[in-house]
């Protein structure tokens, strides 16, 4: 009797225990997805603090705030004793270098910011806390964050255009708005020390940060953007075109002429100086807009705009070094552009 007993009941019992295995993997499954869920929604909501704060740093605070809050992200606090410090001592000589406040013999830092806390316990899901892979885990997603608000653009609002007087329609990168501010410490650290997108278009019109360095017939910017970024190369920018595929170096001549009055020595050898960084980096000299006008065709279409507009009053002779330059620098002296011109 016991033996038909075990032998009925034993597959039944087998039978319920599969089925809430089942329900207990269900029930796992669920509550793993809705966590999985919250958690990136709340580092994106992180994220977008950050962001907030840079571009309320690059509007309304002052040269060297931007840069200061990446940093603060990236150099991610030492472990701090109960006090809050980190205890100066030969052993730990870094402490000494770094900003805080020293009293008593120890460096009171600034703690972690809940993004940093937030990547930490990210991290601590997969890689063991306090090893030598979770600590490059957690410095290589801060930096990866970095990268990304780095390269953050937003349509500015009303009061963020009257502050700024910056009063283009359309989206801008943050880079946009260090040149336009003149943060000239927070641009160094963009090219720098972020993986910037230099390629990007900003407002409307579709401009990169090198055609806006160019606006501002910056030669030391212009340089600093072919030269001291990063990780991109000038090839994947210096002929970007804007909305109707202008370039940089189209860019140059429509600047050249933008002042109703002779320009002086100094801002015709800085517009010269930015044509030589330009060619000298690979601008195509020949490069063709909407209207098939290369930057020789505008330069004399320009010209002749002004002398009919100003009844000839306008003296163009220091149009003749820019002239040669583009003709030392293989200008096509042939193409025509869509009129026939």
């Amino acid at each position: 009797m016991a033996s038909f007993v075990e032998s009925y009941f034993l597959p039944v019992l087998i039978f319920f225990l599969e089925i809430l295995v089942y329900l207990e993997n269900l029930w796992y499954e669920a509550n793993w997805s809705r966590w999985q869920a919250s958690s990136t929604t709340t580092m994106d909501k992180l994220i977008l603090c950050k962001e907030d704060e840079i571009w309320h740093a690059v509007i309304y605070g002052n040269n060297g705030d931007l840069r200061n809050i990446l940093k603060d992200l990236t150099n991610n606090p030492e472990k701090v004793s109960d006090n809050g410090g980190v205890t100066v001592s030969p052993s730990n000589p870094s402490a000494v270098a770094t900003s805080g406040k020293i009293e008593a013999g120890v460096l009171f830092r600034r703690p972690k910011t809940k993004l940093q806390k937030a990547v930490e316990t990210d991290v601590e899901e997969q890689i063991s806390y306090g090893s030598r892979r979770y600590d490059m885990a957690v410095k290589a997603r801060l930096e990866a964050i970095a990268d990304l608000l780095a390269n953050s653009s937003q349509k500015l609002t009303k009061n963020q255009q009257q502050r700024a007087q910056e009063w283009s329609s359309g989206k801008v990168s943050i880079l946009w708005m260090a040149i336009h501010q003149d943060h000239k410490s927070d641009m160094e650290y963009l090219l720098t020390e972020r993986n910037q997108k230099l390629e990007m278009g900003n407002t409307f019109q579709q401009k990169t940060v090198l055609h806006k360095a160019v606006s501002e017939s910056d030669g030391d910017l212009v340089r600093n953007i072919l030269e001291n970024s990063s990780l991109t190369s000038p090839e994947t920018y210096i002929n970007a075109g804007d909305f109707v595929n202008r370039t940089p170096l189209h860019d140059v001549v429509v600047y050249a002429f933008r002042r109703l009055s002779i320009p002086t020595s100094i801002e015709l050898d800085n517009t010269l100086k930015v044509f030589g960084l330009l060619s000298e980096h690979g601008a195509n000299i020949n490069a063709l807009d909407d209207l098939f006008m290369t930057p020789l065709h505008l330069l004399f279409s320009e010209a002749l705009y002004w002398k009919n507009r100003l009844e000839g009053n306008r003296e163009h002779s220091f149009l003749i070094p820019l002239l040669d330059s583009f003709l030392l620098a293989g200008a096509e002296v042939q193409t025509k552009d869509m009129e026939g011109m």
